[in-house]
């Protein structure tokens, strides 16, 4: 493949127009260049706690956005390429309905703790700052709502035993596909249990092709070839997949889709454009459904 085929050329998802620079709340940030799309964009803009832009959603993460306040779904897991934007949104989602709800409770988790500490919480108390929030001790906390975000890790297999009989309106994993299958399912019976008018509870997910939790995720949000037989309660309607591309983050430099064409093909393929079909290990490594399968 080519360089120029790797090439980044970030589109609006709704129009396919290119992003420019606009102002916006006395902040300058790429944006798409249809007035009709940056409106929608705009909707879901924050602000910090002098008006000032604090964060504008790219297209997919508007979705996300919607999708949520749609209150259709108990699971919604947004996944894709890299870098697509998906961590920062996550956390945008989370300091939103902290500050939304009364008392409205977040657990933020990423696999392990150095995760967690370089993805997150570096960046915790300079926002709690800008968002009238205070931060100590891997906890957010709303001052004027007492709205909280706990971050934490499950590293350990057994690490989401300390999460067991918390109540959470919200459950958030970033990089679900690193956790495991125990993990995730026991730690969302912590969710629903509030009543809000408003809010049903809900279990969200960032998540990149590839790592033990894959095939999890496709039967419940793709796919949706959950064992019924095992679980047969399982309700596909109440699970939503996003999917999301490099494209999608207007943000992305060329240089880093660079880096990532020197990985070896079946990683660079998961990693580049989000795709399942290809993993480390495969039978048949040059497998693709565009060439080798026929309708």
């Amino acid at each position: 493949m080519s360089m120029a085929e790797w090439a980044l050329q970030s589109r609006c998802h709704w129009c396919g127009g290119p992003f420019k620079d606009r102002l916006l709340n006395s902040v300058t940030v790429l944006a798409c260049s249809t007035t009709r799309c940056f409106e929608r964009q705009a909707a879901w803009k924050m602000l910090d706690r002098n008006g000032r832009l604090f964060y504008l959603p790219n297209p997919k993460l508007v979705e996300l956005e919607e999708a949520i306040e749609s209150q259709k779904y108990g699971a919604i897991c947004i996944g894709g390429s890299r870098a697509g934007g998906k961590s920062i949104g996550l956390r945008r989602i989370a300091q939103r309905y902290v500050a939304k709800f009364h008392e409205f409770t977040v657990i933020f988790l990423r696999r392990t703790f150095p995760e967690l500490q370089r993805n997150h919480c570096r960046f915790c108390p300079r926002e709690a700052e800008r968002l009238e929030a205070h931060y100590s001790s891997y906890k957010w906390t709303v001052n004027m709502t007492g709205g909280q975000i706990e971050f934490g890790h499950c590293q350990d297999p057994n690490d989401f035993a300390k999460y067991i009989g918390s109540e959470a309106d919200l459950l958030i994993f970033d990089q679900i596909e690193m956790f495991t299958d125990q993990q995730v399912t026991e730690l969302s019976a912590s969710l629903g249990r509030i009543r809000r008018d408003g809010w049903r509870g809900l279990l969200l997910a960032g998540e990149n092709p590839g790592g033990p939790l894959s095939s999890f995720v496709d039967e419940l949000f793709i796919s949706k070839t959950r064992d019924t037989k095992r679980y047969p309660d399982y309700n596909p309607d109440m699970y939503h997949f996003i999917p999301a591309s490099l494209e999608d983050n207007p943000y992305v430099p060329n240089s880093y889709v660079q880096f990532l064409a020197g990985l070896e093909p079946i990683k660079r393929d998961m990693y580049r454009y989000g795709r399942r079909d290809r993993f480390p290990g495969q039978f048949f490594g040059d497998f693709d459904p565009a060439q080798h399968v026929s309708q």
